[in-house]
Parts: C-alpha cells; structure tokens; sequence
C-alpha cells in the first residue's frame, strides 16, 4: 500500500485482513461500486458508469438551481471494457 495509516487505522486493519480495496479514487475499506462525493470536481462511480462534477462553483450552483444535475462529463463503460461518453 503506498498510503501512510496509523496500525490501527481502518485502511491498515483492512490490508492486515486482506480487505483492502482499490477503486479509481485510491484505496478504501469499502467494496462496491458506488462511490457518490458531493460538491465541485469530484469523480463518481455507479455501476458501470463514471462522472464528474461541474468544475467552476457559478457552473455547478446554477445547475443545481435550474434542478438540473450538475454534470460536467460522464463515460458509460461497456462489456467489452471499452467507453462511450
């Protein structure tokens, strides 16, 4: 693992059981594919598709306040492990 935990840290205790998981984000304790952060930039994942947030905070607001999802970019990943946006 190329992260810095604490022994008792959950990350550590994961790696420790063989638990440990990696998702595009880094590695995490949870399993998964849901991985939902809130606010400008961040990456997400469901299932098979990945997106991103809206870049600039007047973008992202005026989404949100139009009702609409503040989606900047988004790839539907396929079966043959391929994309399309």
């Amino acid at each position: 693992m190329d992260h810095f935990a604490l022994e008792g840290d959950e990350l550590a205790v994961a790696q420790r059981q063989k638990t440990l998981q990696r998702n595009f984000q880094g590695y995490s304790t949870r399993g998964g594919p849901t991985f939902m952060p809130l606010g400008c930039r961040p990456f997400s994942q469901a299932d098979s598709i990945y997106w991103q947030n809206q870049k600039e905070l007047p973008v992202y607001y005026g989404e949100l306040d139009q009702g609409r999802r503040p989606i900047a970019k988004s790839y539907l990943l396929t079966e043959d492990a391929g994309f399309a946006e």
